[in-house]
């Protein structure tokens, strides 16, 4: 039996927390675009969405999404995360990097690449932020960027 939907996000915030260095990461991530993103992790520079999938049909509905152009949608690096053979690397939509689960590790099988978020769009992710930290639901901080900037 594979990993169920909550398992996969709760792997991707580890690995933004961890590999990725973002000092905060969120699950159920809501922006004002009506999308609700897996996770989103923040670091001082940049933003990043991971779309959890648990089987292919749940990922090729998801990439019709709206949300998913470069022109829409949250995240300035955007990542799908599935364990193998869910996803083929063919299937990736240009520009989205692939995560696979393997055990207790994850391994990055295409790199994201950046995309420039419009205005409204960085205003949006920041409302996401905002929300995260107030409601402190689903956030995690990451207590290596907590202990240097408090000690």
């Amino acid at each position: 039996m594979g990993l169920s939907h909550d398992e996969l996000i709760a792997r991707g915030k580890r690995w933004l927390l961890g590999t990725m260095r973002c000092w905060v990461a969120q699950d159920n991530a809501f922006g004002d675009m009506r999308e609700y993103a897996d996770v989103m992790g923040w670091t001082s520079h940049h933003s990043h969405l991971i779309e959890c999938k648990t089987s292919l049909g749940d990922f090729r509905a998801d990439k019709k999404k709206r949300a998913r152009g470069p022109e829409n949608g949250l995240g300035e690096y955007r990542w799908y995360m599935a364990e193998p053979g869910v996803i083929s690397v063919e299937e990736v939509p240009q520009g989205w990097g692939l995560l696979e689960v393997h055990n207790h590790c994850v391994r990055r099988v295409k790199s994201a690449i950046m995309v420039q978020l419009a205005p409204w769009q960085w205003r949006h992710e920041r409302l996401v932020v905002v929300r995260a930290l107030s409601t402190s639901r689903g956030v995690e901080v990451s207590r290596r960027i907590w202990r240097d900037e408090h000690e």
